[in-house]
């Protein structure tokens, strides 16, 4: 039985407490769509989000928009970036910014792809600082409470399938390598041949578990229409193990809308996660619309069991 069907029979709905859709100003005739969590910096709110012509494919940008009330604008002081699907983090009081790199491969129509990594001590001033292995997006990053990093790959192709969830843990950035990533611990996920999952988001528990944003997708119908499930689950950092997997929401939790083309009306990709009370997650949906979603903590029991401990 493949695990994506197995989820959806658990799924129980009501997660969602609260959803906009994001209005982007600005733009032409741009879609923007899988955004980066949000973020504070100098008393302004801030997201990244990929930036994409409706009828184009592989030739994205990554602009900074500002919240200006109901909508967002772009951030002209922050220089665009031809990267897709913006991730952020904070390690050693540096702005990470990652996503995902796509080079046209010279006299054919493939490309080929990477994560790569820039940082700084601010939003304008980032500089790259890593490419990770050509074929591998998904790879991210959290700082844990003992100063060490923990990393999350996502390996594709031969024994790794459609892509499967790697982990491990580096003192510090500058021991991130490609060889580091490559020999990652695949985590133990019960997902069929035809499935894959990637990591989009992480955060900090305690001082033994993480919470995970993550998406889990296949292909579903005569058409191979694809399907991007936003996925929550804990990750035991000393065990090695991730438990208490949860499928957050679907697109028929959503309002109807608008999608780059009919194949992809039903990807959901979540883009960052951020806590205030509630969780508030960032996605883009149908490779054209961004949204956030307020949820329930979907963290809640675990950190109720630990508090107990």
């Amino acid at each position: 039985m493949n695990y994506i069907n197995h989820l959806l029979e658990n799924y129980k709905k009501g997660n969602i407490i609260k959803h906009n859709k994001l209005n982007f100003k600005g733009i032409k005739n741009f879609s923007v769509y899988n955004p980066s969590a949000q973020f504070n910096y100098q008393n302004k709110v801030y997201v990244f989000g990929r930036v994409e012509k409706r009828e184009e494919k592989s030739n994205s940008l990554v602009i900074l928009f500002e919240k200006v009330g109901s909508f967002w604008r772009p951030e002209f002081k922050f220089k665009s970036l031809k990267l897709e699907d913006p991730f952020i983090a904070f390690i050693d009081n540096k702005f990470i910014l990652g996503g995902t790199e796509v080079k046209k491969i010279i006299f054919s129509r493939k490309v080929k792809f990477r994560t790569v990594f820039y940082s700084g001590k601010n939003i304008f001033s980032l500089k790259r600082f890593f490419n990770g292995p050509f074929g591998m997006k998904d790879i991210r990053l959290v700082q844990l409470n003992s100063g060490k990093i923990a990393v999350f790959t996502r390996p594709i192709g031969g024994k790794f399938k459609r892509g499967r969830i790697g982990f491990t843990i580096i003192n510090s950035l500058n021991k991130l390598t490609i060889k580091v990533i490559n020999e990652a611990k695949i985590i133990q996920i019960p997902l069929s041949e035809y499935e894959w999952g990637g990591v989009n988001d992480i955060i900090i528990i305690n001082e033994n578990l993480l919470g995970i944003l993550a998406h889990f997708a296949c292909f579903r119908g005569k058409f191979k229409e694809k399907f991007y499930y936003p996925i929550s689950f804990c990750f035991d950092v000393h065990e090695k193990k991730a438990f208490d997997f949860k499928i957050l929401f679907t697109r028929a939790d959503l309002p109807f809308g608008e999608s780059k083309d009919s194949f992809l009306y039903n990807v959901i990709f979540p883009g960052g996660i951020m806590k205030h009370g509630n969780f508030k997650i960032s996605v883009g949906v149908g490779d054209c619309e961004a949204y956030e979603i307020i949820l329930k903590n979907p963290f809640n029991a675990q950190i109720s069991k630990t508090l107990k401990k």
